[in-house]
């Protein structure tokens, strides 16, 4: 049954921002059609609607559609309004300083993670991780650890409705499986994951707990595992993320020392 509220031109009109924007490449009016299963002249209307308020440019020899900066707007107001981003910013440039490894904040949304904030490497490391980005649950350490900090009634109910989507060997696509790790998890306060979704890549996270005891993001660091000293990781690394873990929490209303049982022996999985 359909809502009679929902507008479903504005549904449609998103779904194509979407689309667009989710590619490097950019789309001719016919693959957009095609990929939305829309009519050329519903697709018509829509593009030719978001040139006309500035949200998309039309290339006029290879009649191709890309966004146009102002999307970034959206984006950055609400950014600016997520309160959480402005309170963990300077907890992760120390992170950084600290380590001099990449750092990502993070929170979830419809079944995904959401990067909110990223600090990058004097490294060089290259991902294709930015501000905006959305990944899977299942397969990275912040996901991880938003899943195994969330009410048991929740992360049952969303463990349901989850495509454990299998990336390469490493990626677990076993529901009880990970179920398991992220009880483990809970208990040991952290996550971690080992190339189980971008290969050579090793990431650690912690949860950023408010007042009512829930995680609403995660923050981790990321370092490639061809100079991963392990070692060093459980010694010096994550004593330091969970430091400022606790310091965001606090700061957000949370008592800091949900994640305070922490096992620095770690091991990668």
């Amino acid at each position: 049954m359909k809502d009679p509220l929902t507008i479903h031109s504005v549904v449609k009109t998103f779904r194509l921002l979407e689309t667009v924007c989710s590619s490097k490449e950019p789309f001719t009016l016919s693959t957009i059609s095609k990929k939305l299963a829309l009519s050329m002249g519903a697709t018509q209307r829509i593009t030719h609607t978001l040139i006309t308020i500035g949200y998309l440019h039309k290339d006029s020899k290879a009649k191709t559609f890309r966004t146009t900066p102002k999307i970034l707007a959206l984006g950055y107001a609400f950014l600016t309004a997520y309160e959480i981003r402005e309170i963990a910013l300077p907890g992760m440039r120390e992170l950084n300083r600290q380590t001099n490894e990449i750092v990502n904040l993070a929170v979830m949304d419809s079944g995904e993670i959401v990067y909110i904030e990223r600090i990058e490497t004097s490294h060089g490391l290259t991902t294709n991780t930015r501000v905006g980005s959305r990944k899977p649950l299942h397969c990275t350490s912040i996901g991880k650890v938003l899943l195994a900090f969330l009410p048991e009634a929740e992360q049952k109910a969303l463990l349901e409705r989850l495509h454990l989507e299998k990336f390469n060997e490493r990626t677990i696509t076993d529901k009880n499986t990970l179920a398991a790790q992220l009880r483990k998890i809970r208990q040991q306060g952290y996550s971690e994951n080992s190339g189980e979704m971008s290969e050579g890549v090793f990431s650690i996270a912690v949860p950023l707990i408010n007042h009512e005891g829930r995680a609403v993001a995660g923050m981790n660091i990321v370092i490639p595992l061809s100079r991963m000293n392990k070692k060093k990781v459980y010694q010096e690394y994550l004593p330091l993320l969970v430091e400022q873990g606790k310091h965001v929490s606090v700061l957000i209303g949370g008592r800091g020392d949900d994640e305070s049982r922490i096992n620095r022996k770690g091991g990668i999985r």
